[in-house]
């Protein structure tokens, strides 16, 4: 998952560069971008219908598969546009089942006293690859063009095989978790989604992303307006949020498995609607990266314990046909619900009542979205 990351940053600094070269407009950019968005929803739709009758480590293969095909592709379109458009789909694809079969697969090994600290360590790891790649990408293009950071890529990828395959052949000593499905998720996954503590945190989960998906497209063009920093400055600023977040997880998880889910994830959306009370008052950019960083901490606390409530919910009800791989699917799909919706209402309410407004009804939101979660769990019972 780590890699995952890291392969998906190598693409941010530089793939609307190569696309602005090869020709292509302002609107032909936004659906190169797409393309994932819309391949990760093909993917995650066959991972509920489907995953559950596989074993995770076959859904997290899949998904290294299409990861490592993606990265081909763009190592071989230099200059051949069309090729873009398939790594994007490629890659949507790959890294959805990758995110559907990773959890999945810690899950099975680590029970419900534990899973919140082992799925924030991975969440962490995976920080670390989203801060490492973005910085490598640019690097290896402004020395050696577009083409040589996916083949660094894809060296990595390769010595990440390698160490994958070593490792899977030691025994782990763990037993595995109570749910080892082998059937569809079918109609029990919908009974799921009504047990009241995973509709809250489901509400949680799009609530979250909604708010990063809102920081990210925002938060650069108002620091550019306001502070004027530059490029690199905002990577900076974005940089100590995404450390900030990736040392945070471990830690809620940990958490989470002593106090329970939902009271830390409702304590992050706190944060989190703190830090967008606060982005209008920020006068510097030292003021900006720490109220970034508390953004980065809101976000750390209040997603990674919906991971592995999920799984303790699907735990709860005992039954095969709800396996932890279509659990995750429909993790990451209403990630996806709310990572579309945040830039997408944030971008209409700055055009009609400016950045200042935007944050503030955010911040507001985020609480009153928190508040319902607290309410709908509290009407769970053990």
């Amino acid at each position: 998952m780590a890699l995952d990351t890291l392969l998906y940053g190598v693409g941010v600094p530089i793939l609307s560069m190569q696309a602005a070269r090869g020709g292509l407009d302002i609107a032909d950019t936004g659906l190169l971008f797409a393309t994932f968005a819309g391949t990760q929803v093909v993917a995650l739709l066959w991972a509920l219908r489907f995953a559950s009758g596989l074993p995770p480590q076959r859904v997290l293969g899949f998904g290294f598969v299409g990861v490592c095909a993606s990265m081909l592709a763009f190592a071989l379109s230099a200059e051949w546009v069309p090729g873009l458009f398939v790594g994007r789909a490629l890659h949507g694809l790959g890294g959805a089942l990758v995110w559907v079969g990773g959890p999945a697969l810690v899950s099975r090994f680590y029970a419900d006293d534990e899973r919140g600290g082992a799925l924030g360590t991975v969440l962490g790891a995976s920080a670390g690859g989203s801060l490492i790649g973005p910085l490598m990408g640019g690097a290896l293009y402004d020395e050696a063009g577009f083409a040589a950071p996916f083949w660094a890529a894809l060296g990595l990828a390769g010595l990440a095989a390698i160490f994958i395959a070593v490792v899977a052949r030691r025994p782990t000593g763990r037993r595995i978790a109570k749910l080892a499905p082998t059937g569809e998720a079918g109609a029990d996954l919908w009974r799921l989604v009504a047990r009241p503590e995973v509709a809250a945190l489901i509400v949680v989960i799009a609530c979250g992303a909604a708010g990063l998906g809102l920081l990210e497209p925002l938060l650069p063009s108002m620091l550019v307006e306001t502070l004027g920093t530059t490029g690199f400055e905002n990577g900076i600023i974005f940089g100590v949020a995404i450390l900030c977040y990736g040392l945070t997880a471990p830690v809620a998880g940990h958490i989470s498995d002593r106090m329970g889910r939902l009271p830390v994830c409702v304590i992050g959306l706190g944060v989190l609607a703190a830090s967008f009370a606060l982005i209008p008052f920020g006068a510097s950019r030292i003021a900006m990266g720490a109220i970034a960083s508390l953004a980065g901490v809101g976000l750390g606390m209040g997603l990674t314990p919906t991971m592995p409530g999920l799984a303790d919910a699907a735990e709860k009800i005992g039954d095969a046909s709800v396996g932890y791989a279509a659990v995750f699917a429909l993790h990451t799909l209403c990630f996806a619900a709310g990572g579309f919706a945040g830039p997408s209402l944030g971008g209409q309410g700055v055009a009609r009542f400016g950045t200042g407004t935007t944050f503030a009804l955010a911040c507001g939101i985020t609480l009153l979205l928190a508040a319902g979660a607290w309410a709908l769990g509290r009407r769970a019972r053990p």
